[in-house]
């Protein structure tokens, strides 16, 4: 029984929601230490759209490519931020929104640049 249940917990989505193309847009760009960080926004499930941070070493190109990394975050009871866990929040950024996430990353054994930003930097 508990093998059925899992299998339609993970296998339910996908014939709930049906496949749609990401149509991605970015929002906004800004020059930071290496890389540049874009608020991007795409189709998630049906009409859902989603935000996150599409990070890209300076100089990574066609000719040049970089790895990529996704950063999962949680929201761990802060549903002020999420992504903005992971990399530091764009400068356009409501006010409250910088200082919760500068609340959160002070408050726990992280630099204040965070994890983003030492991974979208270009590193040889």
């Amino acid at each position: 029984m508990f093998k059925i249940l899992l299998l339609l917990v993970a296998f339910l989505p996908l014939r709930l929601w049906p496949a749609v193309e990401p149509e991605m847009q970015v929002i906004e760009s800004e020059q930071r230490n290496g890389y540049v960080c874009s608020l991007v926004e795409y189709n998630a499930v049906g009409e859902e759209r989603v935000q996150s941070f599409l990070l890209v070493p300076d100089g990574a190109c066609a000719e040049n490519p970089r790895p990529g990394l996704v950063l999962l975050h949680d929201h761990g009871a802060r549903f002020d931020i999420g992504k903005e866990k992971l990399v530091r929040p764009m400068v356009s950024a409501p006010e409250y929104i910088k200082a919760s996430a500068e609340q959160w990353a002070s408050g726990r054994c992280m630099t204040a640049s965070r994890a983003g930003a030492s991974f979208g930097r270009n590193r040889r």
